[in-house]
């Protein structure tokens, strides 16, 4: 199986230090645990091109993870949290 690595932009990482340590802890253990298979997790941005699509992620009821897969470096990139 092949595991895709995590990225975070310099606003994702802004994001999470903004939250409760608790809040950006779960968040994180989240993504970690859909790094196996991102797509099964993910629901792809209407709005987002075709060329470069953006995924949301939930986490919980309250938080909304955008983030890109980026398949031919096997990457999720995390844009932000919010």
């Amino acid at each position: 199986m092949t595991v895709f690595a995590l990225q975070y932009t310099d606003r994702a990482d802004r994001d999470l230090e903004k939250l409760e340590k608790a809040d950006a802890q779960r968040i994180i253990r989240a993504l970690v645990r859909i790094k196996e298979n991102p797509r099964e997790h993910v629901d792809k941005v209407m709005t987002s091109s075709a060329t470069s699509p953006i995924y949301s992620y939930h986490v919980g009821r309250r938080f909304r993870v955008p983030v890109q897969l980026l398949d031919d470096c096997l990457v999720v990139l995390v844009l932000e949290v919010h």
